[in-house]
């Protein structure tokens, strides 16, 4: 399953736990290109000038954007790993979008399809489990297309995700921290409270772990091929128990302070496109959006 919509192109080159601003990568990556050809905006300031104005004083209608998508975003983070220290991190998500319009309100409906971490050192690597991501049920988000002086803004309102325990205040409640606290259960049924991390190298073991997150994404509207935008986001995670006992020490993580780093991209695809389709054609979804960040 390939990409609708938009010719492939060949190309050729070469996690959710950190630490407060005290590391940040110099490196100026271009996010915002894949490979040229397909007359879309490079950046979202490109994107706003190239905007339709309003036709004699009158709103123009938002573009539809009924259907199947897939996008990939970049939480971007500092993680200060024991006995490492602080590095740049990046959490990688591939999910698929089944998304519908009523006028301007937007839903979208999400299942998560693949997530990966890297980090600046080759030290630790840390790992998401297939039953972790199993075990993230599909989820509905709403949004909406904003009516702005330079064109249509398109929003995904905060949503919030929790893994490994069971909130009734999702934003609010305090995140367990005792595996015997009744809110905690084996979300990915692996025998483990939690949620179920593996870290590979220097601190190879595994996490079990509770984890709470909020993403607001946002982007001006650029074209049909591809929608653009920034992701607003904090997280929270606690380690509940853990397979060696430097891994039961708290990881701190923070969100990069540049935060133009953390980004999406939706790109559409066919509707019977399945998850296992997206990870297998991720390069030709989306081309030059890798994983060599340094």
């Amino acid at each position: 399953m390939i990409p609708k919509k938009f010719p492939v192109w060949i190309v050729v080159c070469g996690v959710l736990i950190g630490f407060t601003g005290a590391c940040e990568s110099s490196t100026s990556y271009d996010w915002m290109s894949d490979g040229g050809g397909d007359g879309q905006a490079d950046t979202l300031e490109d994107a706003a000038d190239a905007a339709p104005d309003a036709d004699g004083g009158s709103v123009d209608p938002p573009p539809d954007i009924t259907g199947v998508w897939a996008r990939k975003m970049y939480n971007y983070s500092i993680v200060n790993y024991p006995m490492i220290g602080p590095m740049d991190t990046v959490s990688i998500s591939l999910v698929r979008s089944q998304i519908t319009q009523d006028g301007t309100a937007l839903v979208f409906v999400e299942e998560t399809c693949a997530m990966r971490m890297v980090s600046d050192t080759d030290l630790v690597s840390v790992l998401f489990p297939e039953a972790f991501i199993a075990s993230i049920p599909v989820e509905t988000k709403s949004g909406a297309w904003e009516s702005t002086a330079q064109g249509y803004l398109l929003r995904q309102y905060p949503f919030w995700q929790v893994q490994g325990a069971h909130l009734e205040d999702l934003a609010g409640e305090t995140l367990p921290t005792d595996p015997e606290d009744p809110r905690v259960y084996d979300q990915d049924l692996d025998g483990q409270p939690g949620v179920t991390l593996r870290a590979t190298g220097l601190l190879a073991g595994e996490m079990y772990i509770v984890h709470r997150i909020v993403n607001e994404l946002s982007g001006m509207y650029s074209g049909m091929e591809r929608l653009d935008g920034l992701v607003t986001w904090q997280d929270e995670q606690n380690v509940l128990a853990a397979s060696t006992t430097i891994l039961e020490t708290p990881i701190e993580r923070a969100v990069h302070p540049d935060p133009t780093l953390s980004r999406y991209r939706f790109r559409p695809v066919e509707e019977s496109t399945t998850c296992a389709d997206i990870v297998e054609n991720e390069a030709a979804i989306f081309p030059l959006m890798t994983d060599l960040f340094w």
